[in-house]
């Protein structure tokens, strides 16, 4: 910047009559923004100040001067990021709003296909919809709700809120337990507690694999004939009884039908409560995209795309022209857009050559757009000097850890 911004007020009275003389000034002092207010202008006023042509440089010129001026305070505003307590943890505070899903208020239609304006008819129209949404299923076994109500309204014994615990800690305590040892408040001895099933009452078959994780259910079917599978699956998926039972609706319009072969030949198609489950190439379960031949190709090309909108909204934080320095930037990097690639990589990593060279190649475009690599150095010293492993050296640590955790774990499946 070579000179300071140049603003001026200007009071005039008949401007018309003093054009001339505004004119002069505003060339004379090389005024950059003039403020002026006049109380005799009619209804329609014209008053050229320089020809058009200078009106646009003018005009080039201060949008030129604005962009400096903004992008000089955020250069300086990034050059004081750190995320140590020094600084009460700046560069998380200018991180932080960027993972966070941004939520947009949509307008509210009425009865009559109006907009809802005010609070109180977007409350109204909310409580109506929601006492109409939120109603359990319809009861169909009143006995068995009988059993429920008297057991959640029986009488506990009174103790202290319970530590949380792990899984694997209530294994182990179970495990422990002594044979021998005088049963509690509720008479449920050790013998008891360690013949508990440690699933719930879900139907299972004896050739078929279940997968549960909250609300989201995976059944898996193997055999080398493909009507003998779907056959399979199909018994397994008459579970209407068991749904009724627990007054549970299972939805058939978000469930898919996926064969995992590598032949050219598909299983038959299968049913939930009298509709055909549609068949698709590849299934979403657990944030892992599962093609039906198992090459990951789908997964690794949707990480990218997520990968490539991450960096375009961190690129004034991890861009070239940013002031950040290193050292942040690394662990913006290590702690925003790595994670993003790195799930699942004990599933993805047996993935070939050519697809893990997908993620390898955006590594290695991100590492020389953040640091001002030049292309001339080797990607072998670029890792060196950053610390940083490849894709392939992750894949290669993460499947050791994952395979010495599950000789250790508790389920031996």
């Amino acid at each position: 910047m070579t000179r300071n911004l140049q603003v001026v007020t200007w009071n005039a009275n008949d401007l018309t009559e003093r054009c001339q003389e505004l004119e002069t000034f505003l060339r004379t002092e090389m005024i950059d923004i003039a403020l002026i207010s006049e109380t005799r202008f009619t209804p329609h006023p014209i008053i050229q100040l320089g020809t058009a042509m200078e009106e646009q440089q003018y005009s080039n010129e201060l949008k030129a001067l604005i962009s400096t001026l903004e992008n000089a305070n955020i250069q300086h505003y990034l050059s004081n990021l750190d995320p140590t307590r020094d600084t009460n943890y700046s560069l998380w505070k200018a991180t932080k709003n960027l993972k966070r899903p941004k939520n947009r208020t949509l307008p509210i239609n009425d009865e009559k296909g109006g907009w809802a304006r005010s609070d109180k008819v977007k409350a109204t129209i909310f409580a109506e919809h929601l006492k109409t949404v939120f109603q359990p299923l319809p009861e169909n076994n009143p006995e068995h709700t009988m059993e429920i109500k008297e057991y959640l309204e029986s009488a506990n014994q009174m103790c202290l809120p319970l530590k949380s615990t792990s899984p694997k800690e209530i294994v182990e305590e179970i495990r422990n337990l002594k044979d021998g040892k005088a049963p509690g408040y509720g008479l449920i001895d050790a013998t008891l507690l360690k013949n508990l099933p440690h699933k719930a009452d879900i139907p299972k078959t004896d050739y078929t694999t279940t997968a549960t994780y909250v609300d989201d259910m995976a059944l898996l079917s193997d055999h080398r004939n493909p009507e003998t599978t779907s056959s399979q699956l199909q018994n397994h998926l008459t579970v209407e009884r068991w749904l009724k039972h627990w007054r549970i609706k299972a939805n058939e319009n978000k469930s898919v039908h996926e064969t995992f072969t590598l032949r050219r030949e598909t299983c038959p198609p299968v049913t939930l409560k009298c509709k055909v489950i549609p068949q698709e190439n590849n299934a979403k379960y657990l944030g892992m995209h599962l093609d039906w031949k198992l090459t990951w190709q789908k997964h690794i090309w949707t990480k990218r795309k997520q990968l490539d909108g991450k960096l375009r909204t961190l690129n004034w934080l991890l861009g070239r022209k940013s002031q950040l320095n290193p050292n942040s930037k690394m662990l913006v990097y290590k702690t925003t857009i790595k994670p993003i690639w790195t799930y699942g990589i004990q599933l993805w990593g047996t993935a070939s050559n050519s697809n893990i060279d997908i993620l390898e190649k955006f590594q290695r475009k991100v590492l020389r757009t953040m640091f001002g690599i030049p292309h001339s150095l080797s990607n072998r010293y670029v890792y060196l000097d950053l610390g940083l492993k490849t894709v392939r050296q992750e894949i290669a640590q993460n499947s050791l850890k994952y395979q010495e955790k599950l000789t250790v774990h508790v389920n031996n499946l």
